[in-house]
């Protein structure tokens, strides 16, 4: 769930209720909602982030409140949810004239991290054994094997990413009427993006096992792939380090910039919605001079 663009939390002021409250946070983020006059689905959703970030929080009080947990937790969702949860917190403890400076520190750490994390990519030593770990995703023992089928297109769609560079939303929601695997092409967001030939094989492979389905990525249990993570930590596992969808999509983005590929050129093959337009020669040229670059670092694993 990601919402945190429609928190609006500036102009809280300190609290002037005057009855005397539970200390338990629960009695107080009710005496918060209610003297805010907040609407009961942002109510909920002020709860929802409050939830995930720290369960049973409910119980606890503001001079007890677990902050090593809270940390822990914003950890294990994505930076930008992090810090709506944030948010919602310190909104939250201000409103008391509650100490928050816990959580500009957390901010603070989120902030370097993300910094630091879009510095992230894979580096070229480690490429092969990434795509090659890919590849082992359908022949993981412990695997049942009425997930294999769904290993192999989740072992397409990650390698898929690495040659485009295209955002995770957007091979999860791709159709075969965005495609001309002949002309070597792809529609994305009313844009004509050249494909490289790998992606065209790998493409071509997941239409032999997908029949007729509208989705590229169709799912078992819904119309098309939605969310990786799982297979991500299965991935990480294998690897031993944590690689995500970001580092991937960076890592295309690095491979171009080494080829000295301009920003206009290497964001509209991405699918970036704000580059700026690109004659189809350079396009073309820029995808062909970036698969003879992965062909070089994956060496006969593609």
């Amino acid at each position: 769930m990601h919402m945190d663009s429609a928190i609006d939390l500036n102009g809280f002021e300190s609290c002037a209720i005057c009855e005397p409250l539970s200390d338990e946070l629960a009695g107080r983020f009710l005496a918060f909602t209610t003297a805010r006059a907040l609407k009961p689905r942002t109510c909920d959703y002020y709860a929802y982030l409050m939830d995930i970030s720290l369960p049973g929080w409910r119980n606890q009080t503001f001079s007890g409140l677990d902050y090593q947990l809270l940390q822990k937790r914003l950890q294990t969702v994505s930076p930008s949810t992090a810090e709506g949860c944030l948010r919602v917190w310190r909104a939250f403890f201000r409103f008391f004239n509650v100490s928050v400076s816990r959580f500009d520190e957390m901010a603070g750490s989120l902030r370097r991290a993300r910094l630091q994390s879009r510095e992230d990519f894979i580096p070229d030593e480690q490429l092969k054994t990434w795509f090659q770990a890919t590849r082992l995703l359908p022949f993981c023992r412990d695997l049942p094997r009425n997930q294999r089928q769904q290993a192999r297109s989740m072992s397409r769609m990650l390698q898929l990413q690495l040659l485009t560079g295209w955002r995770w939303d957007c091979i999860t929601q791709l159709q075969w009427q965005a495609l001309d695997l002949n002309a070597k092409t792809a529609t994305l967001d009313g844009k004509c993006l050249p494909l490289s030939g790998i992606a065209v094989k790998l493409l071509r492979d997941q239409r032999l096992v997908v029949g007729e389905s509208l989705w590229v990525f169709p799912s078992p249990s819904d119309a098309h792939i939605r969310t990786n993570r799982r297979w991500r930590a299965r991935l990480d596992r294998m690897l031993g380090c944590h690689i995500d969808n970001h580092t991937i999509r960076r890592t295309f983005m690095h491979q171009c910039a080494r080829l000295r590929i301009s920003q206009p050129v290497r964001q509209t093959l991405a699918g970036y919605v704000t580059a700026r337009p690109v004659d189809e020669g350079q396009l073309r040229e820029a995808i062909d001079r970036i698969e003879a670059r992965f062909l070089e670092l994956l060496d006969d694993c593609h």
